[in-house]
C-alpha cells in the first residue's frame, strides 16, 4: 500500500514529540521541583493500575483476581 502524501496536519504532529522532548529535558534541568507534579502522579497512577478491580471467587485461596493490569 502506498504512504499518503504529505497534509499540513502532519507537520504538528511530526513536530510534537520533539517539543515534549525539549521540554522536558529543561524541566530536568532547571526546573526539578516541578518534575514532582507529572512524576507523584504517574507513580499513584502506576500503583492504581496494579491494585485488583474487586476480589475474584476463592481469591483467598490463591486464585487469581482481577486487576487493572493484564
Amino acid at each position: 500500500m502506498p504512504l499518503s502524501l504529505f497534509a499540513p496536519m502532519h507537520l504538528p504532529i511530526s513536530g510534537l514529540p520533539g517539543s515534549v522532548v525539549t521540554v522536558w529535558s529543561v524541566l530536568l534541568v532547571r526546573g526539578q521541583p516541578v518534575l514532582w507534579l507529572f512524576i507523584v502522579p504517574a507513580l499513584a497512577w502506576g500503583l492504581a493500575q496494579s491494585l485488583p478491580l474487586h476480589p475474584g471467587q476463592g481469591a483467598r485461596g490463591g486464585q487469581p483476581h482481577e486487576s487493572l493490569l493484564r
